[in-house]
């Protein structure tokens, strides 16, 4: 069985690397003109909607996101891990 500490850190690099997807899928949105506001300075409660869509999304049987190919909780990690950045950096 492997070590708690190996798997904290195989987590760690998954995570890392799941994350990638949708922040490449939203900064190709941006750049195409489909996304206007930068992540960190949308406003207050947007992440959240969008993480309970992603979160609605699996319960209904979707896996994983069209447009970035990741799965779709991987996109609701990433919006409740924006609003905690906007909240310890001062954004939003």
């Amino acid at each position: 069985m492997a070590s708690p500490v190996s798997d904290a850190k195989a987590f760690e690099a998954w995570a890392a690397s799941a994350l990638r997807r949708p922040t490449a899928d939203g900064a190709g949105k941006r750049a195409a003109g489909i996304k206007q506001v930068p992540w960190q300075d949308e406003p207050e409660g947007v992440h959240i909607l969008a993480a309970e869509r992603h979160i609605a999304r699996y319960w209904a049987g979707q896996s994983y996101d069209h447009d970035s190919g990741a799965h779709t909780l991987v996109h609701a990690a990433w919006r409740l891990l924006a609003v905690a950045y906007q909240e310890e950096h001062g954004y939003g």
